[in-house]
């Protein structure tokens, strides 16, 4: 039996009709609710370019709405320029933290060998600051919403990249001789500014501290902020140069590491003019001198990591292993002195430790550590480790404890310094009565 052709035509269109609610039906029978898994709203919300493989959501929505996600995905360098541009007409603060995090996607894919490497990151680093800092941006970010957060992140982030590739290039240097390219033009660091004991030039290595994972410790102290925590190593000198101060800097005679938090700023907007060369400073920070940064626009909390540099430098000290070497203290012998930590601070109260009976300074140091996580205390007290012998009478290790004082006091002037002489002595054991002998 054959239909008419009106009626095959009605059959066709209700037919069509009856597929297209099927499927509308069907697919919107996959919407449904569950409960979440522990964690899973804040791993999502949080999700960003920086601690995972996917961009976070405002930026990738932002793709989306402009249409650019595809194209972004086969070519983000166009993208990133076009974008670029945008920001310099509409001047448009979300804009640069966007063009941020696209930055650093793009150069997570990229080998540090690549030519482009810091080029990216560079421009991941300059789109941050801008949205953090730049004034001619609008209003200034909130200090509250997750976009500050991104923003401080991929700045601190991008930071450590650059400073990554100097060091595997070896090419840190002094201020004026650093530079990386960026989206429209060049960044070179004209001058550098820095409250370190020492010159950044005396150091023969600057480690990025988020590379190293502390291990030994109760706890890992740090703390988020602006700027990018760095492991600073100083080499223990020449045997015929080794100065007074020298010996009670040193560990053990080893070469030291020192925390530090990198900091970098424009001299000038990137986001206004045409110039192709912006001058930019660089800043290098002690994190037991100081907690906060202070800008023209903010003040914000420094970023800091004062438990890598304390286990990068223990873990390459030769820890005494030798049971007898212990007793009779021919470890302690060689290594016997009293040391600091930290540079000495004339302004810090001085706590010196003292170990007991077959022991080692290494004892105090999980107690040292979990002492700098308290800012009230770091920012008052020093502390220091007086390395003895256990096999000589007490007499004969308190002698040779306040001789160390007493050069100490010499080489460093401390007679006028009035923090040096409300020192406080913890001993265990041995090094307890050795601190009361020394006291009376």
């Amino acid at each position: 039996m054959f239909l008419k052709d009106e009626h095959k035509w009605n059959l066709f269109f209700f037919s069509g009709i009856i597929s297209l609610l099927s499927s509308i039906l069907i697919s919107c029978s996959t919407y449904s609710t569950g409960l979440a898994a522990n964690y899973e709203h804040p791993r999502v919300v949080l999700t960003s370019a920086v601690n995972s493989d996917d961009l976070s959501h405002p930026t990738k929505n932002f793709l989306i709405v402009n249409n650019l996600l595809e194209e972004y995905e086969k070519n983000p360098m166009v993208v990133i320029l076009d974008l670029d541009t945008e920001l310099r007409v509409k001047k448009e603060r979300p804009l640069a933290l966007f063009l941020s995090e696209l930055c650093y996607a793009a150069a997570k894919k990229i080998d540090l060998d690549d030519s482009v490497y810091t080029k990216y990151y560079g421009s991941a680093l300059i789109y941050a600051y801008s949205f953090l800092f730049d004034k001619n941006l609008g209003a200034e970010p909130d200090p509250y919403s997750l976009f500050f957060r991104t923003g401080i992140d991929l700045y601190n982030r991008s930071l450590a990249a650059l400073i990554r590739h100097a060091h595997y290039t070896k090419k840190l240097a002094l201020p004026g001789d650093l530079s990386f390219p960026v989206m429209r033009g060049r960044v070179v660091i004209s001058s550098l500014e820095s409250d370190m004991t020492w010159m950044p030039e005396t150091f023969i290595h600057i480690l990025v501290a988020y590379d190293y994972k502390a291990a030994g410790f109760r706890s890992h102290q740090s703390g988020y902020g602006m700027g990018t925590p760095l492991i600073l190593i100083r080499r223990f000198p020449e045997q015929e140069e080794v100065t007074e101060k020298d010996r009670f800097e040193f560990f053990a005679g080893m070469d030291q590491a020192y925390p530090a938090t990198a900091f970098f700023t424009l001299e000038e907007s990137y986001v206004t003019g045409d110039k192709l060369e912006i001058k930019a400073k660089a800043h290098l920070f002690d994190p037991l001198r100081r907690s906060r940064i202070k800008t023209d626009t903010m003040n914000v909390p420094l970023e800091i990591d004062l438990s890598a540099p304390l286990a990068f430098m223990l873990s390459k000290s030769e820890k005494e292993s030798v049971y007898v070497g212990r007793v009779y203290g021919e470890g302690g012998v060689e290594k016997e002195g009293l040391y600091m930590i930290h540079p000495y601070d004339k302004n810090k109260i001085p706590v010196v430790f003292l170990h007991g009976l077959v022991s080692s300074p290494y004892i105090w140091f999980a107690m040292i550590n979990d002492l700098l996580g308290d800012k009230e205390i770091r920012e008052r007290y020093q502390f220091w480790v007086y390395w003895y012998p256990t096999a000589p009478p007490i007499f004969i290790s308190s002698a040779q404890f306040r001789e160390r004082l007493y050069r100490l006091s010499r080489a460093f002037e401390t007679e006028t310094h009035p923090s040096f002489q409300s020192m406080v002595l913890v001993g265990h054991s041995m090094g307890g009565l050795i601190s009361k002998t020394t006291a009376q």
